[in-house]
Parts: C-alpha cells; sequence; structure tokens
C-alpha cells in the first residue's frame, strides 16, 4: 500500500496528543515542518526518540516520517528499533555510504544489462528503490533523472508504471529530506547533489579532464552506451506526456509540482 508520497497533513507544532487529521495544511508547509524536525533531532545529543512523540510535537503525519525513515535507514541517516522508536545518526555517514554504493554499482554491473540490473518489479519496497535510484545515478554516471523515464525502466513496461511512479515521488522527498538529490525546474526531473571522487561527472572543459587515460575513455564510452540504450528504452515524448502523474507532494511549492 502507497502513501500519498508522504502526504503527511501538517499544523503548527502542537503538544503531545492527537493529531485532528482533518486539518489539512499545504505540502510546502508539511515540507518545512519536517525539515525544521530533522535540524532539531540533528542538534541535540538525545539520539533515541519517539515516531509518536516527534509526529505530534512538529504535526505530523506518521505516514510521511515512517517512510522518511524507511528511506533514511538505506543511508545509515537513522535506524528503527521498533514501529515506535527509531535512532538518528545524522548525515554524518551519508558521503561515506554513497561512495560505497558507487563502488557496488561499478562491479556489480559490469556483466548485467540495464533492464536486469534495475528490475525493481518483485521487489518495489521504498528502501529498495531508493537504493536502485541512486545506483541509476552511477550506473549513467549522470547527474540528472526524469522520474518518469525511471518509472518506465523500473516497472519493465509492465501495467505496475503508474503505482511505482508514484512511489518514486515519495522517495524522491525523502531523498531530498536525505540532502541526496534536489528538485530541478524542469517536470519529474531530480539532481544528484553529491560529487563521487572517482572522476565522476567530471567538467569536460576542465584542463584536467583533458589529461584522460585509456581507461578513463573507455569508462566513459561505456557510460555514454548506457545512456543510450536507457533513452532507447524509455523515452518516448508522447508516452511521457500521457502517462506524466502529478500528485500533491510535500515538496512542491504553490505554482510548481515535479
Amino acid at each position: 500500500m502507497i502513501s500519498s508520497s508522504m502526504n503527511c497533513y501538517v499544523q503548527s507544532p502542537s503538544p503531545v496528543g492527537t493529531l485532528d487529521d482533518s486539518s489539512k495544511i499545504s505540502p510546502i508547509n508539511e515540507m518545512l515542518a519536517l525539515r525544521t524536525m530533522i535540524q532539531d533531532i540533528s542538534n541535540k545529543s538525545v539520539k533515541i526518540y519517539n515516531l509518536n512523540e516527534l509526529c505530534n510535537t512538529y504535526g505530523i503525519k506518521r505516514r510521511g516520517f515512517y517512510d522518511f525513515l524507511s528511506i533514511g535507514t538505506v543511508f545509515k541517516i537513522c535506524y528503527r528499533h521498533t514501529n515506535d522508536t527509531f535512532e538518528w545518526y545524522g548525515f554524518n555517514e551519508t558521503y561515506k555510504v554513497l561512495v560505497f554504493i558507487s563502488q557496488t554499482v561499478q562491479k556489480e554491473s559490469m556483466n548485467k544489462g540495464i533492464k536486469e540490473f534495475f528490475d525493481c518489479s518483485a521487489n518495489s519496497s521504498l528502501q529498495n528503490l531508493a537504493l536502485n535510484v541512486v545506483k541509476l545515478f552511477f550506473y549513467l554516471n549522470t547527474k540528472f533523472l526524469d522520474l518518469r523515464q525511471v518509472a518506465k525502466l523500473f516497472s519493465q513496461g509492465t501495467s505496475k508504471y503508474k503505482t511505482m511512479l508514484r512511489k518514486l515521488y515519495t522517495v524522491a522527498a525523502g531523498l531530498e529530506l536525505a540532502e541526496i538529490i534536489g528538485k530541478t525546474n524542469r517536470v519529474a526531473e531530480i539532481k544528484f547533489l553529491h560529487p563521487i571522487p572517482s572522476r565522476a561527472f567530471a567538467d569536460p572543459t576542465d584542463i584536467m579532464s583533458m589529461l584522460n587515460t585509456k581507461e578513463e575513455l573507455d569508462a566513459e564510452s561505456n557510460f555514454e552506451g548506457r545512456r543510450k540504450i536507457f533513452q532507447a528504452i524509455t523515452y518516448d515524448r508522447r508516452f511521457l506526456a500521457a502517462e506524466s502523474v502529478r500528485p500533491v507532494l510535500m515538496f512542491q511549492t504553490p505554482a510548481e509540482v515535479y
């Protein structure tokens, strides 16, 4: 069952108690409440928190926060001890996790095609999707992805495309809160925010990038081949226009949706 892309309902911070779910606040306020809460707990010495108490204090819907915690565990941002308690680590280890993931992709993708490597049709949990979105950035050696194309790849062309896309919007919200990705001014496009210390994403106009070794040139040729295959599999202007799903997202601005 899918949550509405982490669609938590947000009120003004209130004492611990029962939330009035009938009071729906805009997604932008919802995002601000989550960011405020994350900033607050990151600045405290306390590491173990009660999920319900935080949700009530900051006026956050439990489902949305639970989704973020599920995604956060993948990148060692937090750890859920029980359904109601979690430990907060913060973002200090995130970069190390991303480097490890990039190295894993480099090793495991050598003898696999893109459809085989990114078949998420059997496991579409938020954790697995979040991990695979990050892997796809490394696999293609790109900083930008269109969630509609990603959904088409991950769903393997099945009728579950729209369901997959809605889940990816939820994942994108969590990854944005985790400061791993950001949004752009293009519909459904996300941007990877972290450089990887392997000359990935190098600026081709930079003088050092002109001194590529044969291995680096071969690697870039391989990446270019992967990107062409990805586009061939997933890009269809008419398909993307017809299949755009624009849910109300917690990170949208008033005049802007992914």
